[in-house]
C-alpha cells in the first residue's frame, strides 16, 4: 500500500475522469489520496470527494498563499471533516505579498490547532520568512513541508521543528541530483510521498499529466537512494503517513 500524501485530486484533467484515476491508482497499489485545498471552493469539493470516496480520499482544507486575497469565509466550517489543514504557506516566487500571506497563514494556524489538526506546508523562495513565522508558532506540532526541494540545511531546520517532509516527482528528475542526496540523508521515518498531481509528472512519464499511479516512482527513487526493497519503502512511508493524518 502507498498513499499519495498530496494530490489535486479536485482539478482538471484528473476530476474529470476521477473513476478512472483511482482504479489505476488502486491498480499499483496506490490505495489512499489525501486531496488538499488550495480556495475555499477548492477544499469544499475535497471534501465531497472524501464523501464520495470513503476509506480511499481524504479531505483536507485551506488556503494556498497565491490565493491569500481571496479571503477565507466558510473554511472553518469544512476543518472537522478533514485530516489536515492545506495547503498553507508563503510563496514569494511571483513577488507575493508577504503582509497577507503571512495574515491568512496566522489565521489557518489557529484553526488548526483549535480543531487539532495537522498542517499541510507550501513553501516557495521563502524559507528564512517562513521558518521564522513557524518556529514561532508552530514550534513541535505536526507539519509537513510538501514538495520540498530545498537544501540539507533547510531540512535540519524543517526536522529541528518536529517537521516531516514530503517529495515529488522532482526526485526523479535529471537535475535533481542535489534533491537526491538530502533524500538519501533524511530520516526515514520523516518522509512521506505524494504527486502533487496534476502537475510535476516525474520520469519516465515527464510532459504528460500528473496521477496518483506515478507516486510509485518516487518510491522506486527512494528504492535506490535508501538501498532498501520497494515493498519497505513503500511501507515505512506509509505508516509515517498514517500516524502524520491519523488514517
Amino acid at each position: 500500500m502507498i498513499i499519495d500524501t498530496h494530490c489535486h485530486l479536485t482539478y482538471a484533467p484528473l476530476i474529470e475522469e476521477i473513476d478512472q484515476v483511482l482504479e489505476e491508482a488502486s491498480r499499483v497499489g496506490v490505495t489512499r489520496i489525501i486531496v488538499p485545498g488550495t480556495t475555499v471552493e477548492s477544499s469544499r469539493d475535497a471534501v465531497a470527494l472524501s464523501k464520495r470516496y470513503p476509506g480511499v480520499v481524504y479531505a483536507a482544507a485551506g488556503i494556498h498563499p497565491g490565493h491569500a486575497g481571496e479571503g477565507d469565509t466558510g473554511l472553518e466550517e469544512l476543518i472537522p471533516d478533514c485530516v489536515a489543514v492545506g495547503e498553507v504557506g508563503l510563496d514569494f516566487y511571483e513577488g507575493g505579498v508577504a503582509e497577507g500571506q503571512c495574515q491568512i497563514l496566522d489565521r489557518q494556524l489557529k484553526l488548526a490547532e483549535r480543531y487539532d489538526k495537522p498542517v499541510i506546508i507550501h513553501s516557495r523562495d521563502c524559507f528564512s520568512e517562513l521558518h521564522a513565522v513557524l518556529s514561532t508558532s508552530w514550534k513541535q506540532k505536526p507539519a509537513v513541508i510538501h514538495c520540498f526541494t530545498g537544501t540539507r540545511e533547510e531540512a535540519t531546520a524543517w526536522l529541528d521543528l518536529g517537521y516531516h517532509i514530503s517529495l515529488t516527482g522532482i526526485l526523479t528528475y535529471k537535475n535533481a541530483e542535489a534533491l537526491r542526496e538530502v533524500a538519501a540523508w533524511l530520516p526515514k521515518d520523516r518522509v512521506m510521498v505524494e504527486t502533487d498531481a496534476p502537475w510535476l509528472a516525474p520520469v519516465p512519464h515527464r510532459g504528460k499529466s500528473c496521477r496518483p499511479s506515478m507516486v510509485t516512482e518516487v518510491v522506486r527513487a527512494l528504492e535506490g537512494l535508501w538501498g532498501m526493497p520497494y515493498d519497505d519503502v513503500a511501507a515505512i512511508t506509509t505508516r509515517s503517513a498514517e500516524r502524520f493524518f491519523r488514517l
